[in-house]
């Protein structure tokens, strides 16, 4: 089970994810650092546990304003060590070795728009709301283009910790037990993290329960091993 930590970025700072409803996040207060600037929450998350993969949802290009490549390319620069999982909609992608695209059903991004290097490195992020799958029914009918690595996003739950969707999670690691699926939205605590584990969820995206410390140093490793 690999834990991923998510950061939202809103103009270069954090904010606090709460249901998907992105203009009202308001910045981040985190119990592992001081500040909502993005390089050092990153440095806090990292001093926390040496996470190897962390996500970035830009939110300034997901909502159709100019994206923060200037902010994401020094975060990929500072933090070489780290495999950033970018989702920034339909923007280019910044420079960065270790950056990969997220594509996200929301944003329509069909993985045979990109080029054949870009679609070896992507992960997919399928979107639901409520359970409704985000970018239409046309994303389901070609499964045969999905990369391996597929964050199963349930905004609804993002930042609102009332646990995971297992519901979902199971009905689509059924589905496609030859992919990696890595839950995101509501995770709580270890205890949530030990039970997708059991049904085979490769990892998870995590922010409020590690800036709350709700897992602790060892328990990430436990999961790990």
């Amino acid at each position: 089970m690999i834990v991923i930590p998510a950061v939202d970025l809103c103009a270069g700072q954090a904010v606090h994810a709460h249901g998907g409803a992105r203009a009202d996040y308001p910045p981040l207060h985190s119990e592992l650092c001081g500040g909502a600037e993005a390089a050092t929450v990153v440095a806090a998350l990292l001093d926390y546990y040496p996470f190897r993969r962390l996500y970035l949802a830009d939110l300034d290009a997901l909502q159709g304003g100019p994206g923060q490549t200037d902010c994401i390319a020094v975060l990929a620069r500072r933090f070489p060590q780290v495999s950033f999982w970018l989702d920034c909609g339909n923007a280019p992608l910044p420079f960065g070795n270790n950056l990969r695209r997220v594509l996200g059903s929301e944003s329509k991004l069909m993985p045979e728009k990109l080029s054949q290097q870009e679609r070896r490195k992507a992960i997919l992020s399928l979107d639901f709301r409520a359970g409704r799958l985000l970018g239409g029914a046309a994303w389901l009918a070609r499964a045969e283009t999905w990369p391996q690595e597929i964050i199963v996003m349930a905004l609804h739950r993002v930042g609102r910790h009332r646990g995971p969707d297992r519901p979902l999670l199971r009905r689509l690691s059924r589905r496609l037990p030859a992919n990696r699926l890595y839950a995101a939205g509501g995770v709580r605590d270890a205890a949530d993290l030990r039970s997708l584990r059991q049904f085979g969820i490769a990892g998870a995206l995590a922010a409020t329960t590690l800036h709350r410390r709700q897992v602790s140093p060892a328990e990430l490793a436990a999961l790990e091993a």
